[in-house]
């Protein structure tokens, strides 16, 4: 096949620089330069209006997974292990804790990771599939807690994070980094159906102090910084019309054009918000080199953090033979001439 055009791996959409100038200019005369000014608010607003529940925006959804971990491990009287900041990806947490093997078809993405039973409380982190159709299909496990998130933020679709509330969730983490869920430029936000999580994770959005009944600082939980910046908010409020609309029907039409190629040639296969993994049928750094001649750019499957305390057959087969393909961000062009070069290999 001739080469036509080059293929990124992950092609980042640009904001109307015009409305993105515009909007940063409130902060500027605010003087909130960083956190908690007029984007931020006006963010949270837009989010609240769109999903019907309560929002609050974070510098990223891992840090707000790594938050709500506190949070729960706390009341469910459970010691808090340095380095459980985890990727629903990559299971990074110790195996007791785990529930579910690392999946390698698209069908089974959406599973239980975390089952977490504590002295006085349980609760579960449970993954939602990139365009899942039917959250009403997913029954509430039996935890006194119920988080839906994927690392790389549950379904860009406001419609299906209201639905995921609707149906029992606690909470729904999504993300707004610009090479995850959505082209956002930095953060992540969390719908709330808990009020007693929304006021403990408001709580623990700064560095984990907050200021008792006589006013003395104190520390609640181990500190980090959840804040999200002016200049991220700017960007994704600049960016709006096209982030829940336009963006959100293209990635569904590029998954559904992979999809449809791998049923056809029956390539095992994943998706979720953040990428399109296949298995080939050989190893995967030899069809990447082929695909690069192609100019089209692809990823090897990344390892497992942790992965000396939790390998299981799918995460072993996707270290070896999984590869991630170019994914959002692609015109129709680009995805029919990137599986027409996958149709040559």
């Amino acid at each position: 096949m001739e080469k036509k055009i080059k293929i990124p791996f992950i092609k980042i959409k640009n904001p109307n620089l015009e409305s993105f100038i515009k909007n940063f200019q409130q902060s500027i005369d605010s003087n909130h330069y960083s956190n908690f000014g007029p984007c931020e608010k006006q963010l949270t607003k837009m989010l609240e209006s769109k999903v019907g529940y309560s929002v609050i925006c974070a510098a990223n959804a891992t840090l707000i997974l790594d938050g709500l971990h506190h949070i729960l491990s706390k009341v469910c009287s459970l010691a808090y292990l340095p380095g459980f900041t985890f990727s629903a990806t990559n299971l990074g947490c110790r195996i007791p804790y785990v529930f579910g093997e690392t999946q390698t078809k698209g069908d089974l993405l959406g599973f239980t990771l975390f089952n977490v039973k504590g002295a006085n409380n349980s609760y579960s982190i449970t993954t939602a599939p990139f365009g899942a159709k039917k959250p009403k299909e997913y029954n509430r496990p039996n935890t006194t807690f119920w988080i839906v998130d994927n690392a790389a933020g549950t379904s860009p679709d406001m419609e299906k994070v209201k639905e995921w509330l609707d149906v029992g969730a606690d909470a729904v983490i999504c993300s707004l980094h610009a090479t995850k869920t959505l082209s956002g430029c930095e953060g992540g936000f969390i719908a709330f159906n808990n009020k007693f999580l929304y006021d403990s994770y408001r709580k623990y959005l700064v560095f984990g102090f907050y200021l008792d009944n006589i006013n003395t600082k104190r520390s609640e939980f181990i500190g980090s910084n959840h804040k999200m910046s002016e200049l991220s908010a700017a960007y994704v409020i600049s960016y709006w019309e096209e982030l829940f609309d336009i963006e959100y029907r293209n990635r569904l039409m590029v998954v559904e054009k992979y999809v449809n190629f791998c049923i056809s040639r029956n390539i095992e296969f994943i998706y979720s918000p953040q990428a399109f993994w296949i298995k080939c049928d050989k190893e995967a750094s030899e069809v990447e080199k082929k695909l690069l001649a192609f100019d089209v750019e692809a990823k090897p499957y990344y390892r497992p953090i942790f992965d000396s305390l939790n390998v299981d057959m799918g995460s072993k087969i996707l270290e070896k033979f999984g590869l991630c393909l170019p994914t959002w961000g692609m015109t129709e062009d680009q995805i029919d001439y990137t599986i027409g070069v996958l149709k040559t290999l």
